[in-house]
C-alpha cells in the first residue's frame, strides 16, 4: 500500500516489459511495441495502447465485488516519468484512436471546461478518450474552478451517474465511461493528485518510468516519416469497435486459475510500477488494513 506519493518514485527502476512473454501478446500489441526504441519506451507504448484501446472496446465488461457490479474495460492511466524519458512516444497511441474518431467521435480535449466536458460525453453516449501528453494541460485549467472535471472522472471510473442542474433543466449521464492517457513528470502528477487521501489517487492507473536524461539522436531522413503501425493498428481496432457497438454487451471473466494467481501473487503487485505495494509502503499481512478491504484481496484500479 502506497502511503505518500514520494514512495512513488522509488519504483521508477522496475519494468513491465521484462516481466511478459512477447511471443504471447496480441499482434496488434507487438506492433505497436515495434515502435520502440529503449526499454522504457517499451513501458510506455505498451501502457499507453492498453489505455487507448480501453475507449475501443464498447459494451464489453466483468463483474466484481460483493454485488456484482459491472465495470467496463475503460481505463484512467497516468505516465508518469522525468522529462527526457520518451515519453512523447505515447501519442502512437492517440494516432491509433484517431483512425476510429473520424468516424465515431471519441475524443475528448484535456483543455476543456467542465460545461464542455460533459456536453462531449452526451453527445457521445457517456463515452470517451482523453488524451494529453503535458500532465499540466489539466492541472491549469482545473485552477479554474468551473473548469474542474476531477468529480466527472471519478464518477466515470465507476460508471456512477453523472447529473447537473441548470436553469434550462436537469440532465443526466447515466453510464459514463472514460478512458484517459496522461503523461507527465512528478510535479505535474502532484498537482492532479495532491496525495494519496486524495479520491483519484485510487482510480487512477499510475506507471512509473525511469527516464535516461540523454539527447534523443533517432533522426529521420526526408524519405522517412512517420509510422504507419498505429493507423494499421487502429484499422484493425476500427473493426473491433464496430463489432462491439452494434451487438449486445458482453460479459468477460478470468478463469479460476487466472482468479487464484491475481490474487495471490503478491510478487505480481510488488514487480510492476502500477501504483502497488513497493518502496516505502507496509505489506497487507501485517493487520495494517487502511483501506479498508480484507488482508490479501486484490481491488482492480477501476
Amino acid at each position: 500500500m502506497i502511503k505518500n506519493l514520494s514512495s512513488l518514485e522509488g519504483q521508477a527502476d522496475l519494468r513491465i516489459v521484462e516481466h511478459l512473454d512477447m511471443q504471447q501478446l496480441p499482434e496488434s500489441l507487438q506492433q505497436m511495441l515495434s515502435l520502440a526504441s529503449t526499454p522504457e519506451e517499451q513501458d510506455i507504448i505498451l501502457m499507453a495502447t492498453l489505455a487507448a484501446a480501453s475507449a475501443c472496446v464498447p459494451n464489453l465488461y466483468f463483474r466484481y465485488g460483493p454485488t456484482g457490479k459491472k465495470y467496463y474495460a475503460n481505463l484512467q492511466c497516468f505516465i508518469l516519468a522525468a522529462a527526457a524519458s520518451g515519453k512523447g512516444i505515447a501519442n502512437q497511441a492517440l494516432e491509433m484512436v484517431r483512425v476510429i474518431d473520424e468516424q465515431y467521435p471519441m475524443l475528448i480535449a484535456g483543455d476543456s471546461t467542465l460545461a464542455a466536458f460533459y456536453k462531449a460525453l452526451e453527445e457521445q453516449n457517456g463515452c470517451g478518450y482523453l488524451h494529453e501528453s503535458e500532465g499540466s494541460v489539466i492541472t491549469d485549467i482545473w485552477k479554474g474552478g468551473t473548469a474542474n472535471y476531477n468529480t466527472t472522472l471519478r464518477k466515470a471510473a465507476e460508471h456512477e451517474p453523472i447529473s447537473r442542474n441548470r436553469v434550462k433543466g436537469a440532465s443526466e449521464i447515466k453510464n459514463p465511461r472514460v478512458s484517459m492517457l496522461l503523461t507527465g513528470t512528478f510535479g505535474q502528477y502532484r498537482a492532479l493528485v495532491p496525495s494519496v487521501e486524495n479520491g483519484y489517487f485510487s482510480r487512477l492507473l499510475t506507471v512509473v518510468i525511469k527516464g535516461s536524461n540523454g539527447f534523443d539522436k533517432r533522426y529521420v531522413n526526408s524519405k522517412g516519416g512517420q509510422s504507419a503501425v498505429p493507423k494499421i493498428v487502429g484499422q484493425r481496432m476500427l473493426r473491433t469497435y464496430e463489432a462491439l457497438q452494434n451487438g449486445e454487451e458482453r460479459e468477460w471473466s478470468l478463469t479460476d486459475v487466472q482468479k487464484e494467481r491475481l490474487g495471490a501473487d503478491r510478487a505480481v503487485r510488488r514487480k510492476l510500477p502500477l501504483g502497488c505495494d513497493t518502496h516505502g509502503g507496509t505489506d497487507r499481512t501485517d493487520g495494517d488494513d487502511t483501506d479498508g478491504d480484507e488482508d490479501g484481496e486484490y481491488r482492480p484500479l477501476h
